[in-house]
This record gives structure tokens, sequence and C-alpha cells, in this order.
């Protein structure tokens, strides 16, 4: 059996012109560049595997790097110079659009976490297999006029133009978060790995097929430095490789210890406690351990720091690893406007499908509530259509008052959206997190990512509390229980354009008002006047005008009055 059937002077010939056109760079090929890569950027946004396949379709770089390995094996210089300028600019254009794209979208938008991203930011010996597949595929599919070349070229446009993509988005991300930077190179590294072994892998389908030999005349001396080069960039990223994946054996092992450690030890030390999930990333030096217990009650510093010393003697960690330990608590509390308590669960009914009505009613309610989100919420009685169950995170724990109090003004929101919707009842259980290093808790969770316009809002937001806080203070038996901030949309001549489906990110433009809701506890209704103080006290905090709403334990809303037009 032949692999290679004996090529026919004029194949050869034909295959050589084939390869001698496409490598050249063109302005279709620019094109289809682009837009492979914006299909394959929006199918990292979504996550979605089938849409980062079907980019490559139209993906047009199987014709440079064919051209390149045809270009050193028949030492034509001339092919081998045009493929490289054309896959040099075609990475390059590739490279420009995921990042400007991410620039538009808004990296805050954009969730970093998801697997099409992730599979591509830590590449490993195994990431090579793919390139030489690929190289064999798309150079066998040349010299076998049996078989459609844009098959193979698929398989090569898959192991190229995703990482690129995915280098493109970080470098984006990077610019406000520098610790990206080493994920986006990881990144090109993979593009590089299966650039070089595509090119390898080719070159030797050709020379198999009868291809290398030269015309008279002609020298392979001019390309023995390129293939020297190419050979030691080839060896650069092997080690590279190597180092990556000596680094995903020790994380994987060292997951495996750390969740049989904390299985076994976290029992002991609070009854009825067990591990709900469990995260670890080794990051040069540092082991990073992050998990979530589910506990009757919150863990203490004392109990992280002997999960620590048991986790340092078990893993075995060399002495220039420093171990960085998280863990967080999740506590459960279900609570009827009642006061009953419920200790288990709520069986969830399968395949219910959600009330839109029903769900922005409660998110809207939740969000009088300071850090307060809707979780997931299901009909337990198909019969009792009105009866919810809610899961609600959040930093304190929603009692009988406060259930009343989202029950009145969930039903609430719903009537105005449905006129016709009967008076919710609600069953919520809260999900109460706090995290804890063994220096001590962590008062709230920053998210890794955010953007310079939510760290704004943040501060914001912070220093309205510490302001709010003391005014309230001032008054006797007063308690500010939680406190919102909801920036106004800025006027729109001033917001960019942005295409039809995509967010519309403000940059750098200053919001017209800030909208402040707050909840005080104080033992009497609290008077319009004060709450005017207290808004145009907010208002010179920032000197940005602020509109504040007060909702009192009372059940009463005190909003200020609009100042009258003179």
């Amino acid at each position: 059996m032949h692999w290679f059937h004996r090529l026919s002077p004029d194949k050869e010939s034909e295959i050589l012109a084939s390869l001698a056109n496409s490598s050249t760079s063109s302005r279709s090929y620019y094109i289809l560049t682009v837009l492979s890569t914006l299909i394959a950027t929006f199918g990292l946004y979504s996550n979605s595997t089938a849409t980062v396949i079907g980019a490559m379709i139209v993906a047009p770089l199987m014709g440079p790097i064919l051209g390149c390995a045809m270009g050193v094996v028949r030492s034509d210089s001339k092919m081998l110079q045009e493929g490289l300028q054309a896959e040099a600019f075609g990475v390059l254009a590739a490279l420009a659009t995921a990042t400007l794209l991410t620039i538009m979208v808004g990296p805050a938008n954009i969730d970093l976490t998801g697997s099409e991203i992730q599979g591509r930011i830590r590449p490993t010996l195994f990431d090579m297999g793919i390139g030489l597949a690929a190289g064999m595929a798309g150079a066998y599919a040349t010299v076998n006029t049996r078989i459609s070349a844009s098959i193979a070229g698929v398989a090569i446009a898959v192991a190229l133009v995703p990482p690129l993509a995915v280098c493109g988005v970080m470098l984006a991300a990077s610019w406000q978060h520098p610790e990206l930077t080493m994920p986006a190179f990881r990144a090109f590294m993979l593009f590089l790995a299966n650039f070089l072994t595509i090119e390898v892998s080719a070159a030797l389908v050709f020379l198999a097929a009868g291809l290398g030999h030269l015309p008279q005349g002609t020298s392979r001396r001019p390309q023995a430095r390129f293939v020297l080069g190419t050979g030691l960039l080839l060896l650069a990223t092997f080690v590279f490789l190597s180092i990556q994946l000596r680094g995903l054996v020790l994380e994987r092992n060292y997951q495996a210890t750390a969740s049989q450690v904390l299985e076994s030890r976290v029992p002991r030390l609070v009854p009825g406690a067990g591990l709900d999930s469990l995260t670890v990333h080794l990051e040069g030096s540092r082991l990073r351990v992050r998990g979530v217990i589910r506990a009757p009650q919150e863990i203490t510093p004392g109990m992280v720091r002997d999960l620590a010393r048991t986790l340092q003697e078990r893993l075995n960690l060399p002495e220039s690893t420093e171990l960085d330990l998280l863990l967080g608590t999740a506590t459960l509390t279900y609570l009827s406007p009642a006061g009953v308590e419920y200790v288990q669960p709520l069986t969830r009914e399968k395949g219910l499908e959600l009330n839109l009505q029903v769900e922005s009613a409660l998110r809207e309610a939740l969000g009088a509530f300071s850090h307060a989100e809707l979780v997931q919420w299901s009909r337990p009685d198909p019969s009792q259509p009105s009866t919810l169950f809610v899961t609600v995170r959040s930093p304190f724990v929603f009692d009988a008052p406060l259930v009343q109090e989202l029950q009145n003004v969930a039903s609430a929101a719903l009537l105005q959206k449905n006129p016709l919707a009967p008076g919710l009842k609600l069953l919520v259980r809260t999900i109460t997190a706090h995290d804890f290093t063994e220096a001590g808790p962590l008062r709230a969770p920053v998210s890794e990512i955010l953007s310079a316009r939510e760290r704004q809002m943040r501060d914001r937001e912070e220093k309205l509390r510490l302001r709010l806080e003391t005014l309230v203070a001032d008054q006797e038996g007063a308690l500010l229980l939680g406190m919102q901030v909801k920036e106004a949309t800025p006027p729109a001549v001033l917001e960019p354009a942005q295409p039809e489906g995509l967010p519309t990110p403000v940059f750098g433009v200053p919001p017209a008002t800030l909208e402040v809701q707050a909840r005080v506890q104080s033992p009497q209704l609290l008077p319009a006047a004060l709450v005017r103080s207290w808004e145009e006290a907010l208002s010179q905090e920032l000197e940005i005008p602020t509109r504040l709403s007060v909702n009192n334990t009372l059940g009463t809303l005190t909003t200020a009055p609009a100042a009258e037009t003179p």
C-alpha cells in the first residue's frame, strides 16, 4: 500500500503554482483573516465551541504556512519569504482585530473564566500534537487530489486563529489588569508551538511525497539558516510547554491531596460541615488554594491556620513555594415571613420555565437591599403558582421582617408589570458567604477582574456609605442597615455609538446623577427635611448631584422632595 501516488510533472507543477499563489498576501487574504478572527472572538465571548470552530471555515491561514514548508523543501527563497510575510501580517491583523474588539466591548463585560479562553492560556506538550496532526493533514490534502484541501485548512486554522484571538482578548484586558499579561503570552506561545509543528510536519509530508528534489543549479545552503532558526525556536517552545505540563501535573496532584485533606479535616473542626468546592492554581512560586465550606456556622481564622499547617505538611511543598489558602463558608437559612425556619431545602421542580416578569420583580425588589442578589427561584408546588422558593445571596440573613418586606416590594413590582398577577408568597433561603484568610476575615470579596469604571463606582459607594453612616449616627437610635448606589444614565450625546447587540460602555463620562437607596432603622419616622439635608451632604461629598431615598424599617418610604423652582 502506497501512502502517496507518484506525482506527474504536470501535477507537481500545478501544486507548486497553487502554493505559490496561496502563500502571497492579498486584499481577500486580510479580509478573511479579520472576519474569521471576529467570529472566533465572539465565540470566545459566548464560550461557544461550535462558533469558534465555525469561524475557521473562512480562515485563509493554510496557504502561507504550507508555502513556507514547500519553500524550505524546495529551497525556494521567494516562496519562503512571501509565505513568512503573509503569515506575519496575518498574525498582526488577527491580534489587532481581537484586541480592538475587546476594547470596544469592554473587558469587564467578558467572562474570562470560560472554558474556551481558559483552555488556551495554559498550553502543554499535548497541544504540540494538534499542530503535528494538522500540518500532516494539510500537506497530505495538498498532494492528494482526492481530498479537499479546505477540510485540512479548517484543521490548521483551528490550531492558529483561536490562540491569537485569546491573546488579543488578554492583551486588551491587561491594560487595566497587568496580571493578565502572562496569560496573553501563554496563548501566543500556544500559537507559536502550533505554527512551528505544522510547518515541520508539512515539510516532512512534502519530502515523503517526493517533492524534495531541486531544480538544477539550486543549492540548499540559503535555507540552512532558516531551518536552524526553526529548530531552535521549536526546542525553546518544547522546553516551555514541558514546564507548563509539569506545572499542570503538579497542580492536579496538589488538588487531589488538598481535597482529601479538607474533606477529612473540616468535619472534625466543625461538626456537620463539608467541602463544597475547591480550586488549586500553581502560579510561579505561589500555590493558590480556594475553597468553599458548607457549614452551620462560620469557620474561624484559627481553623484556617490549622488547615493551612496540615496542607503544608501533606502537600510536601518545596521551601520556595508559598501556600496561599483562602476558605469561604456558606451557611444556609430558610425562613418564611412568619418566621418558620426550614433546615432542609425544598425539592426543586425540574424543567420549570422561569417567568420573566416574576424574576424581574424579584431582582428589582432585591435592589433595595445592600449587596443582596438573586441566585435562583422555583415553585415548590405547581398547584400554587404564587408561592415561590427564592434563594438569595447576601452578607446578612433575611429574617422574618426582611422576608415580609421583600415579599411586599416584589408583589408591588410584579403588579406594575402585570396587573392580573396574584400576590407573591415567598420562602427565602439566604446564602451568607464570608471569606477568611489566616490573618482574619475579608470584609467583602472583590472580583478578580474589575474595570476602571467599576472600581470608580465601588470607591464612590464606599465614600457615600461612610458619610451616610456618620449622618445616621447623629440621630438617636437610628441605624443604617444597608445602602445601594446606582448610576443614572449620562446624557445620550456623550455616549459613543456601538454596534447593535453590544453594551454601550461610557468612557470617562461623569454621571449626571447618583441614585442612593438606603435602609435605616429608627424609633420614629424620619422627617423629609432631614432626608433632604442628608441628600445635600452626599451631593457635596463627591461633588456629583445625588438623589437620596430612605426606607424606614417602619415600612414608610421617605424621599427628599424636589427642590422648588424659584
